[in-house]
């Protein structure tokens, strides 16, 4: 190391003293621990992954007593996040933040990673009209949901470590559930017996209403299936790139200036 940069007790104190601390402050009023609690909490991020204001910097306090790891919350135990609180600026008002340092979409688990498609539940509903319409007329066609997942659930794309999941409209699941009762009981239509054809006459009844319930839902959206398809696509790849907002907004947040406090 040349002689100049080596570190001694004196370029040491001089390195030291040249640190700025920066006192947090609102109309030349340094702000104290009561005072810091007296302004009001609301996000900085909002829904779509955009800042709500101008932030400020980081306050290493926790006013919740909300310090991140494992606690009691009466007898339960409870995992905090790790995150930072944050003030910011909207307007001529002050505000603080807690922002979690890991977004919960970026947590472990299957959920965390779930990306849900409003449009992709239509495309099911689609899919399920047109598996009934084919069945009822006598012909052959694909089971549109798959077993052993709740039966209505499915993931049908990953991209980006994120899963796009689609989910049966309720419509759909009465109708399917409607047409399966008819199945049960369609050799009763004949019965001489007048209970079994009156069971299995509701039976159909049931049905009929069920589907135009669904058809009613699908026509409502005024789409036609392509649209569908490119609307779901649309809305993963949305949230995708709104994810990915919250993480660089995290990211930057990270750098800002720690502000101190009084006590």
């Amino acid at each position: 190391m040349p002689q100049n940069r080596r570190l001694t007790a004196q370029n040491a104190t001089i390195l030291t003293a040249s640190v700025e601390v920066q006192t947090l402050t609102i109309s030349g009023r340094q702000v104290t621990l009561s005072l810091f609690l007296q302004i009001p909490e609301r996000p900085l991020i909002s829904d779509d992954g955009t800042l709500n204001g101008v932030p400020w910097g980081r306050v290493n306090y926790h006013p919740d007593r909300c310090e991140p790891g494992v606690g009691k919350e009466g007898r339960r135990t409870i995992t905090v996040p790790e995150h930072t609180h944050l003030i910011w600026q909207c307007g001529e008002d002050p505000f603080r933040a807690k922002v979690d340092v890991v977004p919960e979409f970026d947590e472990h688990g299957m959920n965390a990673k779930a990306v849900y498609s409003p449009a992709g539940d239509i495309v099911v509903a689609v899919e399920v009209q047109s598996y009934l319409d084919a069945v009822t007329a006598g012909g052959e066609a694909e089971y549109p949901l798959e077993k052993g997942w709740a039966d209505h659930k499915r993931s049908i794309q990953e991209a980006d470590d994120s899963m796009l999941i689609v989910e049966a409209p309720s419509e759909a699941l009465a109708a399917l559930t409607a047409y399966a009762e008819t199945k049960r009981t369609e050799h009763s239509l004949t019965d001489s017996r007048e209970w079994y054809r009156e069971e299995a006459e509701k039976a159909l009844a049931a049905y009929e209403d069920r589907k135009a319930a669904l058809d009613r839902r699908i026509a409502a959206t005024g789409w036609t299936l392509e649209e569908l398809l490119e609307r779901r696509e649309q809305d993963f790849r949305a949230e995708l790139a709104r994810r990915q907002r919250y993480r660089d907004l995290r990211a930057t947040l990270a750098e800002l200036p720690q502000l101190y406090i009084a006590a």
